[in-house]
């Protein structure tokens, strides 16, 4: 065999072997992610709804499903279909979250694999699977669970084959799947379109020149996400705009616990690893069409996310790219030694998957000993800021045991003959899974099924609440406001001794009938007071 044959043949076998070991790579990745979406479908009713969830519950019983309260009509829509199939609980209501982040994780390695090759494609799906964020994600029900694929689907049919460029069939069901994803979230969406267009149009992007020449194709994509975009204005401008008015829109400034959120929820030595590689890619290679979508996505995340309401994962498709440029470094990165190349992902990747267990089950530290309180408060802002010193996942903790006490409250004051009681929650994060889990025997007055069965406090400042605009305990009926007289039972975790000055103006006396501690794993939750409320007496029109 001459010299040149055997080379060529031992090229061939080298190709063999490599697209072999690929092929296996890639099958035991399959396993991987079959096995963790069973183990995510298991984690689904281990803790309680948030109220997040619990709201686009309360929507989907009382027919609110085409608003905007909280979030888009999609989520509503998801829910209304996934707790017919597993029913009302924990498991039913994000059963959709595992599948949804088993579909993210395949058209993940589709995309990278387009861009760049299998190799990458495969460590850009293990890098996306032990980020804490993703995996939150992947096991509550959040607007990000629907967003991550929806995006991902999107940019996968509009970057057309390596043989040949996207069709107009494809540039149409990418703007199908954004004018989708408008009807999750449509704030976040129309930020990161905005930051994106913003971003591809400066000299910095390294891609001016694509928005100049191809402007017309990218309106065609656009124009369907505008035309949702509209619907949603005119949504928002019939009731004030009441999504912006607690100041959500405003950027969080917070620099130094913005990027403690960031270490929280990505992983510190990921985060680092990600600044490295995007500082290296910034002046062109093939890394520098990932960071066209990273850097846009990540400021609005940096900015606006810690607004988000635990477990929200808020602006976070911008760590699908992050998970690309990761997987490619990975890879190819020559400047570091393959030896040292294989310990670093690894000790990233462990420690990773580790801080995902932690967020994951926040009780693993109190069961070390370690007294870590639970917050007492879930505003906006404060749950990010505050991670160290107090666990954000007392929202999902604690609403069974106290949709159990009021319960019992309403089953001892049931008196023949008497007008029947109704409640009333401090506000909508404590009215939303206070309905959800309160027993369906329980005799809590309601005026019609288009009513929550635990109306939220209105008064003259709380316009902006959801459930200002849904049927009220204080509106009216063909005249008449059907809870006049009635009883109520008003719940707060407010440590004042007596209700607010509108519930004390509503009705004829009030006092106090419990106060309870809610414990979680030897560690008090929050603190429950009950009144008794008598007479509804309604405000005069």
């Amino acid at each position: 065999m001459s010299g040149s044959g055997f080379i060529q043949w031992r090229n061939c076998d080298t190709s063999i072997l490599l697209a072999t070991f690929v092929m296996q790579r890639q099958r035991f990745l399959l396993i991987g992610l079959g096995l963790l979406t069973l183990w995510r479908l298991a984690l689904l009713p281990v803790q309680e709804l948030s109220p997040d969830e619990a709201l686009v519950v309360v929507r989907m019983q009382i027919g609110q499903w085409l608003g905007f309260e909280g979030c888009g009509p999609l989520l509503v829509w998801v829910v209304r279909l996934t707790t017919w199939i597993g029913g009302a609980g924990e498991m039913g209501v994000r059963m959709i979250a595992p599948f949804a982040a088993l579909w993210t994780s395949l058209l993940l390695w589709q995309v990278s694999r387009r861009l760049y090759d299998a190799a990458v494609a495969s460590w850009a799906v293990v890098i996306l699977n032990v980020v804490p964020a993703f995996n939150l994600v992947a096991i509550t029900l959040t607007p990000a669970t629907l967003l991550n694929p929806l995006i991902l689907f999107g940019l996968f049919r509009s970057l057309g084959t390596r043989d040949a460029p996207a069709d107009r069939r494809d540039r149409w069901i990418a703007s199908a799947c954004l004018a989708a994803a408008v009807l999750v979230q449509p704030a976040i969406i129309l930020a990161m379109v905005v930051a994106t267009l913003g971003w591809l149009a400066t000299p910095w992007s390294g891609y001016s020149a694509v928005l100049r020449t191809e402007w017309k194709k990218i309106a065609w994509v656009l124009l369907p996400m505008l035309v949702m975009l509209i619907a949603w204005a005119v949504w928002e401008t019939l009731r004030g705009w009441p999504s912006g008015i607690d100041g959500g829109w405003a950027p969080c400034l917070f620099i130094a616990p913005n990027f403690l959120r960031w270490a929280v929820m990505v992983s510190p030595l990921l985060l680092t690893f990600l600044v490295w590689a995007a500082m290296k890619s910034r002046d062109g290679g093939r890394g520098s069409f990932i960071l066209l979508w990273l850097v846009p996505m990540a400021v609005v995340d940096f900015f606006w996310g810690a607004w988000n309401r635990w477990p929200d994962g808020g602006a976070a498709p911008w760590l699908l790219f992050a998970a690309i440029l990761l997987g490619y470094e990975a890879v190819t990165n020559a400047a570091v030694r393959t030896e040292d190349r294989i310990s670093l992902r690894t000790i990233a990747i462990v420690l990773a998957a580790v801080q995902s267990a932690f967020v994951l089950f926040s009780d693993q530290p109190r069961s070390l000993g370690v007294p870590w309180q639970f917050a007492k408060e879930s505003t906006k802002g404060s749950i990010y800021v505050r991670f160290f010193s107090a666990d954000p996942a007392a929202v999902m903790r604690g609403w069974r045991q106290t949709a159990q006490l009021v319960g019992d409250v309403l089953k001892k004051g049931e008196v023949p003959g008497q007008p029947p009681w109704f409640v009333i929650a401090e506000d909508w994060r404590m009215a939303a899974p206070l309905e959800h889990y309160l027993a369906a025997d329980v005799p809590c007055y309601r005026a019609s099924t288009g009513h929550p069965r635990v109306q939220a406090r209105q008064d003259e400042h709380s316009w902006d609440e959801p459930y200002s605009w849904w049927p009220r305990y204080d509106g009216l009926e063909n005249g008449t406001c059907p809870y006049m007289a009635h009883p109520a039972l008003y719940v707060t975790a407010d440590p004042a001794s007596q209700p607010p000055a509108s519930i004390r103006r509503a009705f004829g006396r009030t006092e106090i009938l419990s106060v309870a501690r809610i414990m979680h794993g030897g560690q008090e939750v929050r603190t429950i007071k009950i009144f008794a409320c008598y007479d509804y007496r309604p405000p005069e029109f």
